[in-house]
């Protein structure tokens, strides 16, 4: 490639990462983009910038490589999921169906073809966002750009939570606050979806400050203006992160909170480990700070988040009861499930008083057990296995690079969080959760093996 065509790509990868990075920075905005209207208008503009993205570099270079084709077992796998919902809406079948004691038949293997026509849209919605994502966070300085304004954007929106229910009687953006009263949801409308945020939050902070500090000593390995001008820098990341965190106590949610400081611990263990300091160092301070901010937690927050930790088995019945229908539920349609995004209607045909019949429940609380109930135990699957696979190739790389190795942490630890909570909770089906994973996963697996010291990548 000529002088000229890096040069080209360059302009273009910075225009495009500006424009994904917005995506991440503006979704949680309106609900979380949990509405159909909102995740599909950023579909739709995600593929536009994909269509525009293909045009323009098909013009500069024909013969490029695209660097998304590193990781073509993870998003070629991914794009299993939206084959299986094309055939669960394909007229192929005639199966039968018990409607108020009436025997009828449906021509399709999903209850609701539209909803899983939506659903493949946001699939692939999602797949095209993370391609993107490794195309444009290739080169360290523009990564490390668009992370830092990243982490800017969950500061605020933990200060906005952080006011809205302190400050402002517990104000909400999209009108009268019907659920959660006296937790923080933000711009969200589940605590603990605002909760997976703040986590994943707090580990790409705590990530970017590590890295910081490490860059620091490797320009003065000697320590010679160490402690005689404050970092007053360092000083406001570690006030930002404990922003984030205040925030992520008061989303009162119990695993939202252990899966964040198993994702901060993972981030800071594996910094460490490859600082070459030593491990029960590392463990040690975990403890200390763990223990240090348990009780400043306690002393600020009044013990709510412990309270509700000690009385977790009122809800553990009913919870219980709706995993042991899911499960049911899944094995009646081992093979192909019974729609993407179709849990909604087919659940409010298989639920009993167990589950509290007079409740909504239009999402299955175990991201997990809905994708095994939607698309069968084989397909439903998949998103584990793209997990185990990012797992593997984060891991790889953290042992491979001697230096850059910031953002694979920040990746796995992000991940953590989220694989962690989606166990017991649907954070990861909002659309904001997503893109914010998704754009730390490309951030962390983007290759960089080729950076030069100028930094002139595109």
């Amino acid at each position: 490639m000529n002088a000229a065509n890096t040069s080209a790509f360059t302009r273009l990868n910075s225009v495009l990462g500006w424009a994904l990075m917005g995506v991440v920075c503006l979704s949680p905005l309106p609900v979380a983009s949990n509405r159909p209207i909102f995740w599909m208008l950023w579909t739709a503009l995600i593929g536009l910038i994909a269509a525009i993205y293909l045009v323009m570099t098909l013009s500069i270079d024909p013969n490029r490589k695209s660097r998304s084709m590193d990781h073509i077992w993870i998003w070629g796998l991914a794009l299993l999921v939206p084959f299986v919902g094309l055939v669960q809406i394909l007229p192929w079948f005639n199966i039968p169906v018990l409607a108020q004691g009436v025997e009828l038949t449906r021509a399709t293997l999903s209850v609701d073809p539209n909803r899983t026509t939506y659903g493949i849209l946001r699939i692939l919605g999602y797949i095209a966002f993370f391609v993107l994502c490794l195309e444009v966070l290739s080169q360290q300085r523009r990564a490390e750009r668009l992370a830092w304004v990243v982490f800017i954007a969950i500061c605020a929106y933990a200060l906005f939570a952080l006011a809205s229910l302190l400050m402002l009687d517990d104000f909400a953006l999209w009108g009268d606050k019907e659920q959660y009263q006296g937790a923080a949801t933000g711009t969200f409308i589940n605590r603990n979806s605002l909760a997976t945020f703040l986590g994943m939050g707090m580990c790409l902070g705590l990530g970017l400050t590590l890295n910081r500090s490490y860059q620091k000593r490797i320009r003065d390995p000697y320590g010679r203006h160490r402690g005689l001008i404050p970092d007053m820098n360092q000083l406001l990341l570690f006030i930002s992160i404990g922003i984030i965190g205040l925030a992520l106590l008061y989303t009162q949610s119990r695993l939202g909170l252990m899966a964040s400081v198993v994702g901060l611990v993972v981030c800071y263990m594996g910094f460490h480990r490859k600082q070459g300091n030593s491990i029960g160092r590392a463990f040690l301070v975990v403890v200390i700070l763990g223990v240090v901010g348990g009780l400043l937690a306690l002393f600020v927050y009044e013990a709510q988040v412990l309270d509700r930790a000690l009385f977790i088995e009122r809800n553990a019945e009913t919870r219980f009861a709706l995993y042991a229908s899911m499960i049911k539920a899944t094995f009646e349609h081992p093979f192909f499930g019974i729609g993407l995004d179709a849990f909604e209607p087919a659940f409010q045909q298989i639920h009993d008083q167990s589950v509290q019949s007079g409740r909504r429940w239009d999402l299955g609380h175990s991201t997990y057990l809905t994708n095994w109930m939607e698309m069968g135990l084989f397909f439903g699957s998949v998103p584990v296995l793209i997990g185990v696979l990012v797992l593997r190739n984060l891991v790889r790389l953290i042992r491979s690079r001697a230096t850059q190795f910031v953002f694979p942490v920040i990746g796995l630890s992000a991940l953590v969080v989220a694989a962690l909570h989606s166990t017991m909770d649907f954070s990861l089906e909002i659309a904001a959760n997503t893109y914010l994973l998704l754009f730390l996963l490309a951030l962390g697996l983007a290759r960089r093996n080729d950076i030069s010291e100028s930094g002139q990548l595109n």
